[in-house]
């Protein structure tokens, strides 16, 4: 078992229930990944969560340096961050084991229609998604360890 360490500023840590909170109801975080090359990888994801302590990643294309990452190591991070007009913010950092899972494909995208798109205009992103099958795959990220900070000022 890895051992996550302990955050610096304690006073600044947020509730297991705020770090929940916040990480599902961020739009987006970035996803870093092990390089092939040895240099990390960081890329800008939506994501949606499915109940089961994992997240889901709808990726788009078959092949890519994402994917190549994630075939050749199982360790990611995800980074979310809330950011307030005064520069105070809020962000969590999710560790976990990371894989390719197509057959969870379908579920992500339906959670991603769920999450992104308005209530009543679900329909018709709903009805393209059989025509997407077998272009896109899921990635998905078991999350063993999760912190949170809050900073009041920059």
């Amino acid at each position: 078992m890895t051992d996550f360490g302990k955050m610096n500023r304690s006073d600044r840590e947020l509730t297991a229930g705020e770090v929940s909170s916040l990480l599902a109801s961020s739009p987006a975080g970035t996803l870093a990944v092990n390089g092939p090359d040895g240099y990390p990888y960081a890329v800008p994801m939506h994501y949606a969560l499915d109940g089961d302590g994992r997240v889901l990643f709808h990726h788009s294309a078959a092949d890519g340096l994402l994917l190549d990452c994630v075939r050749g190591s199982d360790r990611a991070c995800l980074t979310v961050q809330r950011t307030g007009d005064d520069l105070s913010s809020e962000s969590v950092i999710a560790f976990g084991r990371i894989r390719e899972e197509p057959s969870l494909w379908d579920r992500a995208i339906h959670a991603y229609i769920d999450r992104y798109i308005p209530e009543g205009h679900r329909d018709g992103p709903r009805r393209g998604v059989p025509g997407a099958e077998g272009r896109a795959t899921c990635i998905v990220m078991d999350i063993e360890h999760m912190s949170g900070k809050r900073v009041s000022r920059p």
